[in-house]
C-alpha cells in the first residue's frame, strides 16, 4: 500500500535526483561514512573501555578461503541493510502515506493516522540507536580477543580491518544516510524512494566487501603481524 499511495512521488524523486546523481550520491555516501566511522570510533571506545582486562584470543582468519564463508558474510550484512532499508519505509509511511490515508476517515481513526508521524519517527530514532548500540557492544566486546590473536593493539587492529569494514558499513548505513539526508530538508516524499534506491547500491558493495574480507583480508592482516 506504501508503495502504491508514494509511486507517483518515487518516480518525481528519481527524476529529481537524476538530474543531480553525484550531488545525491555525495550527500548520501557522505553522511553514511560518518555514521560508519563513528561506530567505529564506538567500537574503539567499547574494546579500549568496556572490555575484559583477560580476553579469550579470537582468530577470525582460516587458512584457506571459502566463498560459501564469503556468502554468510553477505547475508548477515544484507539483513542489517534490509532493516535499516524497513526503517526508511516505516519513515514514509509515517510521514506521508499515513497523512494521505487519513484522508479516508473521521474521528478517532483519522486522528490515530495523524499521529502517525511523531510515533514513526520515535520508532526510527529508538530502532536507530538500538541498532547502533548493539553493533558497537557486539563489535568492541569482540575486538579484543580478535586482537590479542593477532597480537596487535585494537586500534592497529580495526585500522587493518577498515578496506573491508569502511565500505560494509557504508553500505549497511546507506539507508540511513540517504533518511538523515531527506529528513534534514523535510522531504518526506521521497523516503521511499531514497530506501529503494539506497538499498539497490549497496547491495554490491555489500558483495564487494564480502569477497575483500574472505580473500583480501587474511592477506593483510597476516602482513602486518608477522
Amino acid at each position: 500500500m506504501a508503495v502504491v499511495a508514494g509511486w507517483d512521488d518515487t518516480r518525481a524523486a528519481l527524476a529529481r535526483w537524476n538530474r543531480d546523481v553525484p550531488g545525491v550520491l555525495r550527500a548520501w555516501f557522505g553522511t553514511s561514512l560518518a555514521i560508519g566511522l563513528t561506530l567505529l570510533a564506538a567500537t574503539w571506545a567499547v574494546g579500549t573501555w568496556f572490555a575484559p582486562h583477560h580476553v579469550e584470543q579470537r582468530a577470525v582468519f582460516s587458512t584457506g578461503t571459502d566463498l560459501w564463508r564469503a556468502a554468510g558474510v553477505f547475508e548477515r550484512n544484507l539483513l542489517v541493510l534490509a532493516m535499516h532499508a524497513l526503517i526508511c519505509v516505516a519513515g514514509y509511511m509515517g510521514s506521508t502515506s499515513a497523512g494521505i490515508a487519513a484522508e479516508d476517515y473521521t474521528g478517532f481513526t483519522r486522528r490515530v493516522h495523524l499521529l502517525a508521524r511523531p510515533v514513526t519517527f520515535a520508532f526510527v530514532a529508538c530502532v536507530t540507536a538500538s541498532s547502533f548500540t548493539l553493533q558497537a557492544w557486539t563489535l568492541g566486546s569482540a575486538v579484543p580477543g580478535v586482537a590479542a590473536a593477532y597480537g596487535v593493539g585494537i586500534g592497529h587492529m580495526l585500522l587493518l580491518l577498515a578496506p573491508h569494514a569502511v565500505p560494509e558499513l557504508v553500505a549497511v548505513f546507506l539507508p540511513l544516510g540517504a533518511w538523515l539526508v531527506i529528513a534534514r530538508r523535510s522531504a518526506w516524499p521521497e523516503l521511499l524512494a531514497a530506501s529503494m534506491a539506497a538499498t539497490a547500491l549497496a547491495v554490491p558493495i555489500l558483495v564487494f566487501a564480502a569477497l575483500v574480507e574472505e580473500y583480501v583480508a587474511p592477506i593483510i592482516v597476516a602482513s602486518a603481524t608477522h
